[in-house]
């Protein structure tokens, strides 16, 4: 943070008012023992009141990620498994292709869809099979239909008559 200061592209006064205690939060992969009780909240929060079982070999693989994106990636992650979720158990067949196994190596690229890409094929996908009928795709997708209109107006969709 000095060296904005120093590049003086941040202010130095407002950095020591802000600086009275600085706090140093480890990043995710630090604290793998903090993940569970993470991602039964995200489950709880994403699953739309449904029980979802979780595997101690998913919660293993997810202890093991580096998570560059801290708790926001893991969120993320989460709420793709639970939309996608084929069952009433998550396990680690349902982490996505791109899952990071470990500490990041090079390249870091992947050519699998991004979560926004693949929520937004999801409701697509959804709202075509059911004719654009908005009571039908949110059934087919297991959500609340609120939360159809608002992906609807996240990516922009409308109805192609």
């Amino acid at each position: 943070m000095f060296t904005l200061v120093d590049k003086g592209t941040f202010r130095r006064d407002l950095y020591y008012r802000l600086n009275v205690i600085p706090v140093r939060i480890p990043s995710l992969a630090e604290r793998p023992d903090d993940i569970p009780a993470l991602v039964q909240e995200f489950v709880k929060r994403h699953a739309g009141g449904k029980k979802i079982e979780l595997t101690g070999a998913l919660m293993d693989r997810l202890k093991a990620g580096s998570w560059p994106g801290n708790v926001r990636e893991l969120e993320n992650l989460i709420e793709r498994m639970v939309v996608l979720r084929s069952g009433s158990s998550l396990s680690e067949r349902d982490l996505p292709a791109d899952f990071d196994h470990g500490p990041a190596g090079p390249g870091g690229a992947s050519s699998a869809l991004t979560y926004s890409q693949a929520e937004q094929k999801l409701v697509r996908d959804a709202l075509e099979r059911a004719g654009w009928n908005r009571s039908e795709a949110p059934r087919l997708l297991d959500i609340p239909r609120h939360v159809l209109i608002y992906r609807m107006k996240k990516y922009d969709m409308r109805s192609p008559k």
